[in-house]
């Protein structure tokens, strides 16, 4: 993984060969939106263009094939968010807008995404249905619908999820490469310290709430693409925590399989521990405790 970072940060001509070809490869382009951001980060927004526009035609051709907008959106919204982080320098404000980025991208998708995501929303419910045992058959063609309709929304609401964990973490990759390359140590430092403010974490749990009082798919569908900042701080804290403590790297293995496994119960816990943090700033008092 370095030694293709390395080998991308020689030039541009490096850098959009192994950026156009990891985008012409459907399981690889992670690699190509990570090898953008690293450009945008380390060589600025102007260079990245560049690398950009190269690497979209791939992905432009694929997307004209299959209908598939993920990938677009993706590529697009990471590039930004690069940006974003290269010219304030602040974590906070990308998570910030990594959630309007990742909405955004969800309503275009829903706008392009035509039969093939309904069909995939049709497969879902078959597979569901027969999970549960349930018989879809027996429905009236109002009630089939509005199931369907309701479906729909709430696989837009995961997507916009899926979109923005996914960017992050196309944006994470591409500070550890420039922090190996330039600056060791700092993508840890960087990770290890971020911390929401308690006006920017007030606000994103005001706004949860907003969404669950009002209640319709149509604002609940957001719930999860708005805890995704919350739960990355989290997540975050759990590290510092973690070398703070001088624990084992097994704890963070262990922690990460419950998280997977087990993350509709440890998503609100990271939230929570984030708001916690938040408002209490539980690094100061962690420090204070040790010193006493």
């Amino acid at each position: 993984m370095r030694a293709l970072a390395e080998f991308a940060m020689r030039g541009r001509r490096q850098a959009i060969g192994v950026a156009v070809v990891c985008a012409s490869l459907p399981l690889l382009h992670w690699l190509s939106i990570a090898i953008i951001s690293l450009v945008i980060l380390r060589k600025g927004v102007g260079e990245g263009a560049f690398v950009l526009l190269w690497s979209c035609l791939p992905v432009l051709v694929l997307f004209w094939m299959t209908g598939d907008a993920g990938p677009p959106i993706a590529f697009i919204g990471s590039a930004g968010l690069a940006w974003l982080l290269r010219t304030t320098m602040s974590w906070q404000l990308t998570l910030v807008a990594l959630v309007v980025v990742s909405a955004v991208g969800s309503l275009i998708f829903e706008l392009v995404a035509g039969t093939a995501f309904d069909q995939f929303a049709e497969l879902y419910l078959a597979v569901t249905d027969q999970a549960v045992g349930q018989d879809a058959a027996v429905l009236s063609v109002v009630e089939a619908e509005e199931r369907f309709a309701n479906m729909r929304i709430l696989l837009l609401g995961f997507f916009a999820m899926g979109q923005g964990v996914a960017m992050f973490g196309f944006l994470a990759l591409a500070r550890w490469w420039q922090s190996v390359l330039y600056n060791p140590g700092g993508f840890q430092q960087e990770m290890h310290q971020l911390r929401l403010s308690p006006a920017i974490a007030t606000g994103v749990l005001s706004l949860v709430l907003v969404c669950l009082a009002i209640g319709t798919l149509g604002f609940v569908r957001w719930v999860p693409l708005l805890m995704v900042p919350l739960v990355i701080a989290g997540v975050c804290f759990v590290h510092w925590l973690v070398a703070a403590r001088t624990m084992s790297g097994s704890w963070l293995v262990g922690f990460y399989i419950m998280l997977i496994f087990l993350a509709q119960l440890f998503y609100p816990i990271m939230a929570f521990v984030a708001l916690t943090d938040s408002w209490l700033d539980l690094r100061k008092r962690i420090r204070l405790d040790r010193e006493v």
